[in-house]
């Protein structure tokens, strides 16, 4: 089931650099599967209608090339609308 999410972040995440005409796709690509099984597969404590619980858990990823792929799993994960999606580099 993970690799259909991680797949679906893909996807995602190609949809708004191709919109946006901007991004680093081999970012978004390679950070899919990490993404998919911590935020979709649960591990991580998290809590999208909680985000300052004390005792979630924190995830630092240093690869600063896939913010398409990290977007796509957080509105996957409940975090905002998948609508917003669709406004990546959109300017203010």
């Amino acid at each position: 089931m993970l690799h259909k999410e991680a797949n679906w972040i893909r996807m995602s995440a190609m949809t708004m650099t191709h919109h946006a005409k901007l991004g680093h796709t081999g970012g978004d690509l390679s950070s899919a599967d990490i993404l998919a099984t911590l935020y979709l597969g649960q591990i991580l404590r998290v809590d999208p209608a909680k985000p300052t619980w004390a005792l979630r858990d924190r995830f630092v990823m240093s690869k600063g090339h896939c913010s398409g792929a990290f977007y796509s799993t957080l509105a996957n994960r409940g975090f905002f609308a998948l609508d917003k999606l669709k406004t990546f580099m959109d300017p203010m």
